[in-house]
């Protein structure tokens, strides 16, 4: 098979892949929880997937050798997701307080505690779900220069 190279439109904002952007988080009854920045879940985070895969599958053997039940490998797939969100795709976060109202800083470390919570941990998989929207990253096309004219 012959290699083709083709010139297409960029769709995709480079930096904003690269960086991330913002999503403002509500839950289902509207009320404004926090705003997240979050990289896109592309081709590139796959090698970082795959070692978040290979530590996930190491825990669910010894789970299953160990007799553990189906709750156990719910949470080593929160888990992983878990890790994905906030090793991979989570890269700054606004309006996130602590007991007191003060803002606190984002770090992986606070992330993890803010997300690990049975109070917030509903949001990892909608975080990711964003993350892994190519339309979520797109950059503005001008139709009639990607058409010639």
């Amino acid at each position: 098979m012959t290699d083709f190279k083709f010139a297409l439109p960029v769709v995709a904002d480079q930096k904003a892949i690269q960086e991330g952007v913002f999503f403002d988080v509500t839950d289902s009854k509207g009320v404004h929880w926090a705003k997240f920045k979050l990289r896109h879940l592309n081709d590139k985070s796959r090698e970082g997937i795959r070692t978040l895969l290979k530590v996930s599958m190491k825990f669910e053997k010894r789970s299953r050798e160990a007799g553990d039940d189906a709750l156990k490998k719910f949470d080593v797939d929160f888990d992983s997701s878990l890790h994905l969100l906030t090793d991979l795709l989570l890269t700054d976060w606004k309006d996130v307080k602590d007991a007191d109202g003060n803002e606190v800083p984002f770090s992986k470390e606070a992330a993890k505690a803010y997300f690990a919570q049975s109070a917030t941990n509903w949001m990892v998989p909608q975080l990711i779900e964003l993350a892994s929207n190519p339309a979520n990253y797109e950059t503005e096309i001008d139709v009639e220069e990607v058409a010639g004219n």
